[in-house]
């Protein structure tokens, strides 16, 4: 995805792809990515042929070629959604194909998109792994999303396979399937990541060694269950307190979808879990319920906001790289140490909570997107609780919103350690630059809005039309 990480204006040969100008543009290189994606796909084509001709089908189910397949429909449907303007026209691919002039419509992107991850969560069925699947089913139940806040026209597809037609109400329904799909299928991920944890909290030794890496052991975990949020903290540092609230769930929430429905709870636990509570989150606040799973006839604003928030929270605290890697000198040799400390890191220039700092250090992986759209979503849900919160307390909301917004990742934010670790790249997230950009003037024109204000009486016609533009801008 050179598209999304190379800096155009770098001119340094070592960040240019193979064949590609020093003067290379963006719209060019989302276009070679398109090609070579192509051509990925015509390689594990011809492979699968070839075990047809030889009469060896049962050789092409076997790992990678699905695993493939679905990876080459899954970053298609990530270069549609962030530069679907650059993305050149191939109705071979994409058979959902529509244009106004020399640009794709709405609906082409909104039904390309869509296309595109089912096939790619149907790949990754057929290959067997649940993990992945439920992590295409979340990503696909977000883009429903993005369509049910669009308008009814720009959900009209005319096109070579026909005429297609969607409304919000239908783009609502898939959307809660899928997320439910998804939390199902990450069920047994779930529950093997929740025992390893479990099993390795608590122990002896101070870290583990992994080569080079040396990374912190996790102190002992206490599970707490609907408590309070001031009783979760924990001060003396000797435990770890993890809110089962959050990372479980009853299955009996969950419609059987499946002969196979899980008979134990669900379990977000493992670097992955980030898409789960994204799309669990992104679902609450884009729905017309007061909980999640239970439809309700009235919507209850500030639970249901509240509960949005804290699940956006998760996402996109699990996402973040919460830890922090130092490199020191032991016995001639470079040793990367990799810290979990746990501990709260109260800053007035950042936003926090108890179950932030409880996950944050978790996992020392970097889930880049969701770590950006999950505090932009977060910064949303806030917005809106400005519409129902007494005046007394709108001057803290409104500083934890310009303190989350004032968190979203830049180069300028990597340490000398993680800059090196990345090529010493001076870009990053390059994908998102102009949305995180556009999102944040949005968030804060609707926060001054709603705090002048008094109490918002039409809370989900705000909502609507807020949320609707966040999704727009994301299309370019």
């Amino acid at each position: 995805m050179f598209s999304e990480l190379l800096d155009t204006q770098n001119t340094d040969r070592r960040y240019l792809p193979p064949g590609c100008a020093h003067d290379i543009n963006r719209q060019v290189l989302v276009q070679k990515a398109w090609e070579t994606l192509k051509q990925a796909q015509q390689h594990t084509e011809v492979r699968l042929k070839k075990y047809i001709v030889t009469s060896e089908v049962s050789q092409g189910t076997f790992h990678p070629h699905y695993e493939l397949l679905g990876r080459i429909y899954f970053i298609r449907a990530k270069l549609l959604t962030f530069f679907p303007q650059f993305v050149p026209k191939d109705e071979q691919s994409l058979p959902t194909e529509n244009f106004s002039g020399q640009r794709r419509t709405r609906a082409s992107v909104h039904w390309g998109r869509l296309f595109l991850l089912e096939k790619a969560r149907l790949y990754a069925a057929a290959d067997g792994s649940s993990e992945v699947y439920a992590y295409y089913a979340s990503i696909q139940s977000c883009s429903y999303l993005f369509a049910a806040f669009d308008t009814e026209e720009n959900l009209e597809l005319s096109s070579h396979i026909g005429n297609k037609r969607l409304n919000r109400s239908s783009c609502l329904e898939w959307a809660k399937l899928l997320r439910d799909h998804a939390l199902l299928a990450y069920s047994e991920m779930g529950l093997r990541c929740y025992y390893e944890i479990k099993e390795k909290s608590g122990l002896p030794e101070e870290s583990d060694a992994y080569g080079h890496y040396h990374i912190d052991k996790l102190p002992a975990i206490y599970e707490s269950r609907n408590l309070k949020p001031t009783t979760t903290h924990n001060r003396e540092n000797t435990f770890l307190t993890l809110d089962m609230s959050l990372l479980g769930i009853d299955v009996k929430n969950i419609s059987k979808l499946t002969p196979n429905h899980p008979t134990h709870n669900i379990y977000l636990f493992g670097t992955n879990a980030c898409y789960l509570f994204f799309v669990r989150g992104l679902y609450l606040l884009c729905s017309d319920s007061t909980d999640e799973f239970k439809e309700s006839p009235e919507i209850q604003w500030k639970l249901k906001l509240k509960r949005a928030l804290r699940l956006l929270d998760m996402a996109w605290a699990i996402a973040d790289n919460g830890c922090s890697i130092t490199r020191t000198k032991q016995t001639g040799q470079t040793i990367r140490k990799i810290s979990r400390s746990f501990t709260p890191k109260r800053n007035a220039n950042q936003y926090t909570s108890n179950e932030i700092e409880s996950v944050q250090d978790l996992y020392p992986r970097r889930v880049s997107e969701i770590a950006a759209l999950g505090k932009i979503f977060s910064a949303a849900c806030m917005v809106l609780l400005l519409g129902v919160i007494p005046p007394k307390e709108r001057a803290v909301m409104n500083t934890n919103i310009n303190n989350l917004l004032g968190m979203l990742h830049n180069s300028n934010r990597l340490s000398q350690t993680l800059r090196a670790h990345l090529a010493r790249q001076k870009r990053y997230d390059g994908n998102l630059r102009e949305y995180l950009s556009n999102s944040s003037h949005i968030i804060k024109r609707y926060a001054t809005e709603l705090s002048r204000s008094s109490n918002q009486s039409d809370l989900k016609t705000c909502r609507d039309t807020f949320i609707k533009e966040l999704f727009a801008v994301l299309h370019g």
